[in-house]
């Protein structure tokens, strides 16, 4: 699509298609469930291949500029909204992704599954976790998308609980409640949103209060936690690394590689309909998500770094690859009407990290699969077990770490490019311009760690020298199942030839999103597309981090074996600060608040002395000199006794031991609260 050409749109029933089949499909499977449960996984696996067929059709129509549109003609309030399906070339992009990566997650599932117990209830949960994201993915206006958007996470309660363990209880409590949370945080964005913009589109009319309103900081705040709880920005990421070792591998596939994806997309569109804000407002926002985003980064890094288990390691590096990407958006905001490299390269990222992330989460999988574990120091040695599937792990880990000719080394050179751009923008501006150089920095940081814990998964489970110990666990092993090699092997070709055909993908995927946001410069656009990445000027950049990770993890190595004495240690297991877990501040604040009104009881014991005392001398004082006054102040004295008293036990008997189990019913709260508002918004348009 040409940087002139303008948008068309036309009616089609696909959309709707491409969302009722995996919802119907879910349907099917609930019917048969364990009757015939080869039919069951061939109808799933159906419904996912004819799903990426339609979506193919309206991709490409998408991104030729077509925009398919289909009124479903429900919920609809007025003429302020009606829940419409409408395909714009970002929608159609991320569409794409998503239901490539579940037929590739549902052919890992057909042999991961075949061991697995309420294998009925995973298929249905899939399904309709699909039907949910395209639909996130296929609406333009923030109250269809928070619709869809509580679908897909009540519906990914299923997978992460899948395996009904006390961690996996524990974790899927912990994900819904941070989901109902953020749900509710992002209906209140959406209801100030409307209030002051007087639409729900994506793109509000430029007249309208919202772009000059006060309201605009609280709206975009309360919408930005609310996505940002998927894409697990922190503080707001707790849930994912307690979520991601416990679901199914085809699950965490799919959370890594699109769910979280789903939280991204709304921020972007979230910031793409406050792009209208004066250079110095949209250039602090900018600034505000490039420090949320590099923190985040930092932070996933870190602790990806010390951990003992593959899949959780994989959880943590993807809160820290999402910080990547939504630096990209903070770049886009802060250049403005520059900052075309900033969306390309945070979209560019998104595509990488859903093929390399799912990838590696499938091999984690087979390797569970075949070793029965996924606990680093437990293995060793596999290249040698699992041949293919080093292979395949190898690929992916090199797209992870940003090694030239894979797909992570054209995005994260797009990163540094916006982040350099951001700085030349800042120079005249000394607060902005070293913050950004520190943000150069720590991006380098970031990647040099990201290659240290890469280097350490692929030598601990891979290529190390088998132990006594390891030896053992390991003898039995082989390759896992061809289903499951052959999903994993699908995307690792992804991650090459995202890597070695950038230019392609810029031309044909990223650069007519791009196009689709009004408000960027033609000629930033249309340089994308001049991209010279494979150069020595973005070569050179991966040095010095590579140099860093593979120079910090041979010197801890040899320090590990001068310093061991024989004992097993993991020596990158390094021990935190138990101040600094945002799981023992949430803990805190919430133990603080039942605490709180517990001690109500007591507040409400000493009000009512106070209460009965006061009123005595006021009695006292009133009808002293006078019998008949003084009888019926006495009267109305003990009246007044016996109802504060009655009122007195009525709170504490009844209310304040249901505090108590105020843990337990927090979660169904907040639901209802969800529903109720979103009921009150409803009728408050009709």
């Amino acid at each position: 699509m040409s940087t002139d050409q303008i948008a068309t749109t036309s009616v089609s029933v696909l959309p709707l298609l491409a969302i009722m089949i995996p919802a119907f499909s879910a349907a099917l499977i609930f019917a048969i469930g364990t009757r015939d449960e080869k039919l069951r996984d061939t109808i799933a696996l159906l419904a996912a291949v004819v799903t990426l067929g339609i979506v193919l059709v309206i991709g490409i129509s998408g991104l030729r500029g077509d925009i398919l549109v289909y009124d479903l003609n429900i919920l609809r309030m007025a003429d302020v909204f009606s829940l419409t399906l409408a395909v714009d070339p970002m929608g159609a992009l991320f569409a794409m992704i998503a239901a490539l990566l579940w037929v590739v997650a549902t052919v890992h599932s057909h042999a991961y599954m075949s061991h697995e117990h309420k294998r009925t209830r995973y298929y249905v949960a899939l399904m309709v976790t699909e039907a949910a994201i395209l639909g996130v993915f296929m609406v333009q206006d923030f109250f269809s998308l928070f619709v869809f958007f509580e679908i897909m996470g009540l519906a990914a309660y299923f997978l992460v609980v899948h395996s009904e363990a006390d961690e996996a209880r524990r974790a899927a409590t912990k994900y819904l409640y941070m989901a109902i949370a953020g749900g509710l945080s992002l209906l209140m964005g959406v209801l100030l949103y409307l209030s002051h913009s007087g639409t729900l589109c994506f793109s509000p009319y430029v007249e309208t209060p919202l772009l000059a309103g006060p309201i605009q900081s609280a709206s975009l705040a309360f919408m930005i936690a609310g996505f940002g709880v998927k894409a697990g920005i922190v503080p707001l990421h707790t849930w994912l690394p307690d979520a991601h070792p416990v679901a199914p591998s085809p699950a965490s596939a799919l959370l890594s590689g699109i769910m979280i994806k789903a939280g991204a997309y709304g921020i972007i569109r979230t910031l793409a309909s406050f792009f209208y804000l004066p250079p110095p407002s949209i250039q602090s926002l900018g600034l505000t998500i490039i420090t949320i985003a590099i923190v985040t980064a930092f932070i996933g890094m870190i602790l990806a770094v010390r951990q003992l288990d593959m899949k959780r390691t994989l959880a943590y590096s993807s809160i820290s690859q999402m910080g990547l990407l939504i630096l990209g958006v903070g770049c886009l905001a802060y250049l403005g009407e520059e900052g075309a490299i900033g969306l390309g390269a945070s979209l560019y990222h998104i595509t990488s990290h859903a093929f390399f992330k799912a990838c590696l989460f499938m091999i984690a999988g087979s390797v569970l699969y075949s070793a029965h574990t996924t606990h680093m120091p437990s293995l060793s040695g596999l290249w040698r077990k699992m041949p293919v599937t080093t292979l395949i792990w190898c690929v992916a880990v090199f797209g992870l770490m940003g090694i030239p000719l894979f797909n992570g080394f054209v995005s994260k050179s797009m990163l540094h490019h916006a982040i350099v751009d951001a700085q030349y923008l800042a120079a005249g501006v000394a607060s902005h311009a070293a913050w950004l150089q520190a943000v150069e920095l720590l991006f380098t940081v970031i990647a040099a760690g990201t290659i240290l814990y890469c280097l350490k998964m692929t030598y601990y489970v891979f290529f190390r020298t088998d132990s006594d110990e390891t030896a053992q666990n390991t003898d039995s092993i082989r390759e896992a199942p061809i289903w499951m090699t052959g999903a994993a092997g699908a995307l690792a070709v992804g991650v090459l030839l995202l890597g070695l055909a950038p230019g392609l993908a810029l031309q044909y995927l990223i650069v007519p999103v791009t196009q689709a946001l009004s408000g960027l410069d033609p000629h930033a656009i249309a340089q994308l597309c001049e991209l010279e990445l494979y150069t020595w000027y973005y070569i050179k950049d991966v040095l010095m981090p590579l140099a860093l990770g593979i120079g910090v993890f041979s010197a801890i190595m040899v320090w590990s074996r001068v310093n061991s004495k024989g004992r097993a240690h993991d020596p990158f297991h390094y021990p935190l600060p138990h101040w600094l877990s945002v799981d023992r501040l949430y803990s805190r604040s919430a133990c603080a608040f039942i605490h709180t009104c517990c001690r109500t009881e007591e507040f409400f014991n000493r009000s009512r002395q106070a209460y009965l005392q006061g009123m005595e001398s006021f009695a006292h004082l009133c009808f002293s000199r006078d019998g008949i006054f003084v009888s019926k102040g006495h009267v109305l004295l003990n009246a007044i006794r016996s109802e504060a008293i009655s009122a007195y036990r009525i709170i504490r008997y009844k209310p304040l031991p249901a505090i108590d189990e105020l843990g337990d019913d927090v979660a169904l709260g907040a639901l209802f609260i969800a529903a109720f508002l979103a009921l009150l918004l409803m009728l408050a348009i009709i």
